[in-house]
């Protein structure tokens, strides 16, 4: 198992590089979990 954390400013690209990089591996019939941390306080 290997785990990535992705980091960066709002509005970078972090979701959108995600998706493409989950997109990819679920083809090559990988398995592939994410978990969100929204750690900026207020609601989520």
């Amino acid at each position: 198992m290997y785990v990535i954390q992705i980091v960066g400013y709002k509005n970078s690209g972090k979701t959108t590089l995600i998706n493409h990089w989950i997109n990819y591996l679920t083809a090559k019939d990988l398995h592939v979990a994410t978990i969100k941390h929204h750690g900026h306080g207020g609601r989520a």
